[in-house]
């Protein structure tokens, strides 16, 4: 035998009707949300890559990779901005523009080879401008070395030559 509560003809009150219809939008809500990707923080990245890049491996250098090479700048009033890496097994090929501290640039493109938190510089610009041991000679990477061509392309990218 079944027990039936109330009258079964009796219609709620309609202030259980709105309680009833919040509950189950709230629930739905609540679904939604969980449901939904939680919000990135990616004002950096978004401010250091450019719409496009001529090459996909090219990434934006993380700070401490650019201080790092920086230490090893020549004159004291330059800097390196745009700071774009290309990860090729152990090796990373860092790209930079060395500015002064008015922000002219002394230096579009430079590139350093990093190996085993060494740092060689590759291009001339960058063993003049800085007192990194020669990547060719140390390393044997030559400037012509496609992944330093292509570092380099991905920071005259960056500064919008």
């Amino acid at each position: 035998m079944t027990e039936t509560r109330g009258d079964p003809g009796k219609r709620r009150p309609i202030w259980q009707k709105v309680l009833f219809g919040l509950a189950i939008a709230f629930s739905i809500f609540a679904i939604v949300m969980l449901m939904a990707d939680p919000p990135v923080d990616d004002t950096d990245a978004a401010a250091q890559a450019p719409d496009s890049m001529s090459d996909p491996r090219c990434k934006p250098a993380d700070q401490s990779l650019v201080d790092f090479v920086a230490s090893g700048l020549t004159k004291p009033n330059q800097s390196l901005t745009n700071g774009t890496v290309i990860e090729d097994g152990r090796l990373t090929f860092f790209g930079a523009t060395i500015v002064d501290t008015g922000g002219n640039i002394q230096s579009r493109g430079d590139v350093w080879v990093v190996l085993e938190g060494q740092a060689y510089s590759s291009t001339r610009s960058a063993r003049s401008d800085s007192n990194w041991p020669d990547a060719s000679d140390s390393l044997g990477i030559q400037t012509s070395d496609p992944r330093v061509q292509a570092v380099d392309r991905c920071v005259v990218d960056l500064a919008g030559y």
